[in-house]
């Protein structure tokens, strides 16, 4: 991570100051791009065998069936400018709130 975080932490023209956004930008960039990945073993293994989130809820599903639903969503990577990104909250199979994700 550290190798890609300063592939990307330069400023294009060598000869310009990167601002405290530009570089909080990079940050963010560099982490987004870490956690890619191309293939489902590695998927699973980081984000699902690993993560210790993944293991509560699916603890929790297994010992509480029907009460919990734990659901595995896949699909391919897209590239979303940071404006554009939304967190949706589900309530009752129905969209109930939608806000910027900062």
């Amino acid at each position: 991570m550290f190798s890609l975080f300063n592939e990307t932490f330069h400023s294009p023209n060598p000869h310009s100051v990167l601002t405290s956004n530009d570089r909080l930008y990079q940050v963010y960039r560099s982490h987004i791009d870490v956690m890619k990945v191309s293939t489902a073993d590695r998927a699973l293994d980081d984000f699902v065998l690993k993560s210790a989130r993944t293991a509560f809820d699916i603890k929790l599903d297994l010992r509480f069936p029907g009460r919990f639903s734990t659901c595995l969503i896949v699909r391919a990577w897209e590239n979303i400018p940071l404006r554009h990104e939304f967190r949706g909250f589900i309530y009752q199979r129905k969209l109930c709130a939608l806000s910027q994700r900062r």
